[in-house]
């Protein structure tokens, strides 16, 4: 597969189509911190990251046209939601771009760019890219190694979707890396870290042996000198790691990985453990995230920590520290006592995870979980694996599927993972997020955690509940 090269020494306007995106938004802002002038557009809906774009005064108009796209303009940055490589442009600022023979990149194609001139970190994994890349960023900013970090949410420790740091001298890139249509292909980091491998994305790895060959193939792309930091405890990452020319460094529960972790003490929403390994011990290691999964997206940090020789106090306050980023596990508030907590959990790994570390939060108290399964590939693949995640739920809303703009629809409805799911009497469907407010909100009381899980618009329900 071949892709076009950005050069940055040559750019100094682009325009980005789209650029409301988190990655766009983010790589906007790095960037931006590069020297070159940057302006875009989007399309009307609302977006977290309009906050930033207007902090940082990077114009964009509302409603794609043709005549949007400056004349000056050198580059043009496309999300893929508007433009893919070997198909017919059909967006009017694309063609427009092309009228005007004006260089037209993809999102991973500009990133690469910025690997190309940085020693990058390129964190790949079915789940947990986005934590474990805010978190590294994190331990290298309190370290003071001026990381440039590209999260594919909003980072609370830097107040953005991104960190933009000494980039100019080849300093470090923290970038989270996605395997969708195989856009972390375009990256060549130094050092990668592998979560997980977990199917997913049906509608574009057809089989599960694809899927698993994406990552093959960048972790074979490791330079001689680098070094991957993998989930030990997953079969597929040790079956992958074997094509790394490099040294691997394996992180996880069991004993037999180079960084472990024992002793867990749960304290409500944070938990301390100690870390042990053939590579160095920590005792007391105090996160403020609850779930074993998270915990283990700490050890892929502390392998980091060792590689850059960073002090085990340094260690210890970054994660003390840490406040992860949006919708991951975030206290969106109180309601008559109940927590309301939003999680962008739409695999069903992910689903059994979060409810896990909640469970294991309070015990003893009622955990009404809503979700809203997100694309129609995806639900239809793991109808199955989707109704038995949720045994850490007392009481399941499920609304109907979000479609995204990968999917304008499909033969398939959250009817039919009801269907498939036991204990029927304590589960309720909902056509859409805010069907059951009134319901739930007769509900909320000191006893109550309630969590909205997905990757669509079911957040919505969570500010709400709040609110109302």
């Amino acid at each position: 597969m071949k892709y076009s090269r950005a050069d940055f020494s040559r750019i100094k306007r682009a325009y980005f189509v789209g650029i409301k995106g988190v990655g766009m938004t983010a790589l906007a802002q790095v960037m931006s911190g590069l020297g070159i002038h940057i302006s875009g557009s989007d399309t009307t809906e609302t977006f977290f990251t309009e906050k930033t774009l207007k902090k940082l005064h990077i114009p964009y108009v509302e409603g794609f046209a043709a005549r949007n796209v400056p004349k000056n303009a050198d580059s043009i940055v496309s999300s893929a939601a508007y433009y893919r490589k070997n198909e017919k442009p059909t967006h009017p600022e694309i063609i427009a771009a092309r009228k005007m023979k004006i260089p037209i990149y993809t999102y991973p194609e500009m990133l690469g760019a910025l690997f190309r001139i940085s020693r990058g970190i390129a964190v790949c994994g079915s789940h947990g890219k986005t934590t474990v890349t805010a978190l590294v960023g994190h331990l290298l900013s309190v370290a003071k190694l001026d990381p440039t970090v590209i999260v594919g949410s909003h980072a609370l420790n830097f107040g953005s979707n991104a960190r933009v740091g000494n980039i100019h001298a080849h300093g470090i890139l923290v970038a989270e890396s996605d395997e969708y249509r195989e856009a972390f292909l375009n990256y060549t980091p130094k050092i990668a870290i592998l979560t997980n491998i977990d199917y997913d994305h049906p509608d574009y790895f057809k089989t599960p042996a694809a899927y698993m060959h994406a990552f093959e193939k960048i972790i074979s792309n490791l330079p001689k000198n680098g070094l991957l930091i993998a989930f030990g405890d997953d079969p597929l990452v040790r079956r992958a790691a074997k094509r790394a020319p490099c040294r691997v460094i394996y992180y996880g529960q069991k004993p037999s990985n180079d960084i472990y972790f024992r002793a867990v003490y749960a304290n409500g929403l944070s938990q301390t453990f100690d870390i042990a390994g053939s590579l160095y011990t920590m005792q007391k290691v105090t996160l403020p995230l609850t779930g074993v999964h998270n915990i283990v997206n700490t050890l892929a940090a502390a392998a980091i920590a060792f590689y850059f020789d960073i002090s085990e106090h340094t260690f210890k306050s970054a994660v003390r520290s840490f406040r992860n980023t949006k919708r991951r596990m975030e206290i969106i508030g109180r309601k008559n006592g109940a927590l309301i907590i939003d999680d962008y959990a739409h695999h069903p790994s992910e689903i059994r995870a979060t409810l896990s570390g909640l469970r294991a939060a309070f015990p003893k108290k009622k955990i009404i979980a809503v979700f809203q399964p997100h694309t129609f590939s995806r639900t239809r693949m793991f109808l199955a694996e989707f109704a038995s995640s949720f045994a850490g739920a007392n009481e399941v809303y499920l609304c109907e599927v979000y479609g995204s703009a990968r999917e304008s629809g499909g033969a398939v409805s959250s009817r039919d993972i009801i269907k498939k799911m036991k204990h029927k009497n304590k589960v309720h469907y909902a056509a859409s997020p805010l069907d059951p407010l009134n319901e739930i909100s007769k509900k909320l009381n000191a006893n109550t955690v309630v969590v909205t899980l997905g990757a669509g618009d079911v957040w919505t329900l969570a500010k709400k509940l709040v609110k109302k």
